[in-house]
C-alpha cells in the first residue's frame, strides 16, 4: 500500500485518480501534493497541470496558483480559453471567502456566487441563509429572492418561522412571495390580519400575497373585504387592484367608508386604477367620491379626488387644489404626486400650480408629471435641472399608491454600502435619463458636472436591486463622454455604461484607469468589467485573482464568473 500511493510512484492515469480520491475526501494538502508531483514526472500531461490548478484553488493557497498559472498558461497557449480551469480558479477564492471570519467579505463572497447563476453558487447562498451573522443572512435572502432553487425555498421557509432579527425577517416575507412559496401564503395572511404585525411587516406581506396569486375566487375576496381585521379588508382593496377584479368592485363600496384610513385611501386607489364611472348596486362613482372629499385624513380625501379626476376633471381638480397649498409639506407632496397620477385628466391644474410655486419638491414632481405628457417640456426640464444642481440628497418613494421623487430621509443600510448616496445617484441617474429622452440640451453639461462631481458608488448589490438600464438617449449621451479630457468623466462614464450593461466600449478606459485608481474604485471597475461580459476581459481579470486585498480578489473572481457565464 505505501508504494502504491507514493506520490512518486504511478501511471499519469493512476496519479488522476489519487487525486481526485484525496478532493473527494477535502484532502486538499496531500491532493495537492500528489499533483505537484505528478508533474514533475509527466511535465506535458495538461490534465495534471490542471488537476494541480484544481487542487491549488480548494486549498485556497492563492500565491501558488498564481505561479502554477503562469507557467501553465506559457506552457499552453489556450490556457485562457480553459473554460473549467478558470472557474476552478474563480471558485477558489469565492469558497475561501465564504470561509472568512470577516461578515463583509462573505458578503462579497455570496455576491460572487449569485452573479455566477450556478449550483455551486446555489449551495453557497444556501449556507449564507443559515450564517450567525444577521447581516449575512439578510444579504443572503435579498439574494436568494431573485432565485427559485428549492433548496433555497426550504431554507426561506424555515427561516419565515425562526428569523429573529427584524431586518432579516422582512426581507424573509419579500423573498417568500418573489419565489412564490405557496405553502407560507395563510402564514402571510395571518401576519397581515394581526394586530400585533407592524406596518412594515404588513405592508411587505401583502405584497408577497399578491405576488403569489394568479387568481382567487369572489368568495375569498369577501371574506377578506367583510374580515374585522383591517389589515385584511386593506388586503381586499390590493388583490382586487392587483388582479384587476372589476367583478368585485361592489365590495370596495363598502371600504371606501370604513371605519380605518388606511382602508379608505386603499379602496380609493383601487376604485380609480380600475377605472369604473358606475359601481354595483348602480351609482355613480363621482357622486360616491364628492363624500370622500371632505374625509379628515388628508391621505384618503387626496386619494377620492385623484379618482374623481380620472372621470370628472373639474369636479377633482377642484377638490385637489387646496391640499396643493396645504400647511403640511408631506400634505401637499402627496397631492402633487396624485395630480401628476391623472395625466393628462389633471393637465390644467398641474400647469398652474407648477407656474405658481417655488417648492422644489413641488416643481421636481409635477414637472415630471407635465413632461409624461410632453407638455411645458422646456419649463419642465428646467425644473428637472435646478434640482440636479442642487447638493440635496433625493430619493424614491411611494405613498397612497403614488410615486414621487422627495428629499432622501435613508438611513444607513448595512445591506447595500453608501446605501443613501447609492440611491440618490441613482435618482439623479434617472432624472438625467428623462432629459436625455426628452434631448433637452444641456443634459451633456449637467451629466458631465454630475460625473466630475460625484464619485460613482453604487454597489454590485445596489445594481442588482436598484439600477436601471438607461434609454438610448441616455446611453448616447454618457457614450459621448468617453472622450472627454477629463479623466475622471472618462471613467465614471465608462463604469455608468457597464453597469447598464453597455460597457463594450468602455472596457479600454476602465482597464487604463485601474492600475492608478485607489481600492473602491478598483471595485467598481472590476464589478463594471463582470457587467460587460466581454471575454476579451478574461486574462485581465485572472491577473486581479491576487491582488493583496480580499474585497478585489472576490470582485474579481465574481466578473470573471460572470463573463464566462455571459
Amino acid at each position: 500500500m505505501i508504494v502504491l500511493f507514493s506520490p512518486l510512484v504511478g501511471s499519469e492515469e493512476a496519479i488522476g485518480q489519487r487525486i481526485r480520491a484525496h478532493l473527494l475526501v477535502h484532502d486538499y494538502d496531500t491532493a495537492s501534493e500528489e499533483a505537484r508531483e505528478g508533474v514533475r514526472q509527466y511535465t506535458d500531461s495538461r490534465i495534471l497541470w490542471e488537476a494541480w490548478l484544481q487542487t491549488l484553488a480548494k486549498k485556497g493557497d492563492g500565491k501558488e496558483a498564481s505561479q502554477v498559472w503562469k507557467s501553465y498558461s506559457e506552457r499552453f497557449p489556450d490556457a485562457f480559453e480553459r473554460r473549467e480551469v478558470l472557474e476552478y480558479l474563480a471558485w477558489g477564492v469565492i469558497e475561501n471567502g465564504a470561509r472568512s471570519s470577516s461578515p463583509q467579505i462573505r458578503i462579497m463572497a455570496m455576491l460572487g456566487a449569485f452573479f455566477s447563476q450556478d449550483a455551486k453558487g446555489v449551495a453557497l447562498l444556501s449556507e449564507g441563509l443559515k450564517d450567525s451573522n444577521a447581516q449575512v443572512r439578510t444579504i443572503a435572502v435579498k439574494l436568494s429572492g431573485r432565485l427559485f432553487d428549492a433548496t433555497l425555498q426550504d431554507e426561506i421557509r424555515r427561516l419565515f418561522r425562526s428569523e429573529s432579527n427584524w431586518q432579516a425577517r422582512l426581507e424573509v416575507i419579500r423573498a417568500a412571495g418573489s419565489m412564490r412559496i405557496v405553502s407560507l401564503q395563510p402564514e402571510l395572511v395571518a401576519i397581515v390580519g394581526s394586530t400585533q404585525s407592524h406596518a412594515a411587516e404588513k405592508a411587505a406581506a401583502m405584497t408577497a400575497l399578491v405576488n403569489l396569486l394568479d387568481t382567487v375566487d369572489r368568495n375569498e375576496v369577501e371574506k377578506l373585504a367583510k374580515s374585522d381585521r383591517a389589515g385584511l379588508r386593506q388586503l381586499a382593496c390590493v388583490v382586487i387592484r392587483h388582479l384587476q377584479l372589476k367583478r368585485d368592485a361592489d365590495l370596495l363600496v363598502q371600504l371606501v367608508s370604513d371605519n380605518r384610513a388606511e382602508v379608505r385611501a386603499a379602496a380609493w386607489h383601487t376604485l380609480g386604477t380600475l377605472r369604473l364611472s358606475q359601481v354595483e348596486p348602480a351609482q355613480s362613482l363621482s357622486n360616491l367620491a364628492r363624500k370622500s372629499l371632505s374625509d379628515p385624513d388628508p391621505s384618503v380625501a387626496i386619494t377620492a379626488a385623484w379618482a374623481l379626476t380620472l372621470i370628472d376633471p373639474t369636479t377633482g381638480q377642484a377638490a385637489l387644489e387646496p391640499f396643493l397649498a396645504h400647511q403640511e409639506k408631506e400634505v401637499r407632496l402627496l397631492a402633487a404626486a396624485a395630480l401628476s397620477a391623472t395625466g393628462q385628466y389633471g393637465l390644467p391644474l398641474a400647469q398652474a400650480i407648477f407656474a405658481r410655486t417655488k417648492e422644489p419638491s413641488m416643481r421636481l414632481n409635477l414637472a415630471l408629471g407635465l413632461l409624461g405628457q410632453r407638455v411645458q417640456t422646456k419649463e419642465a426640464c428646467s425644473a428637472v435641472a435646478e434640482v440636479l444642481l442642487q447638493q440635496e440628497r433625493w430619493m424614491l418613494d411611494e405613498r397612497g399608491g403614488f410615486e414621487m421623487v422627495l428629499p432622501s430621509t435613508l438611513k444607513h443600510d448595512e445591506a447595500i454600502a453608501n446605501y443613501p448616496e447609492a440611491v440618490n445617484q441613482m435618482v439623479r441617474l434617472e432624472l438625467l435619463n428623462v432629459l436625455a429622452v426628452m434631448k433637452y440640451p444641456e443634459t451633456t453639461a449637467l451629466l458631465k458636472r454630475y460625473l466630475k462631481e460625484r464619485n460613482f458608488e453604487i454597489s454590485g448589490m445596489a445594481a442588482v436591486l436598484l439600477l436601471k438600464e438607461g434609454d438610448e438617449e441616455a446611453v448616447d449621451a454618457v457614450q459621448g463622454l468617453l472622450k472627454d479630457p477629463d479623466q475622471k468623466i472618462r471613467t465614471q462614464a465608462a463604469l455608468i455604461l457597464s453597469l447598464w450593461g453597455r460597457g463594450d466600449e468602455a472596457l479600454a478606459q476602465m482597464q487604463g484607469a485601474y492600475p492608478d485608481a485607489d481600492r473602491q474604485l478598483k471595485e467598481k471597475i472590476l464589478e463594471g468589467l463582470g457587467r460587460t461580459g466581454v471575454h476579451s476581459t478574461i486574462p485581465f481579470l485572472v491577473s486581479k485573482l491576487q491582488e493583496p486585498y480580499p474585497s478585489l480578489r472576490l470582485i474579481a473572481a465574481a466578473a470573471l464568473l460572470e463573463t464566462l457565464y455571459h
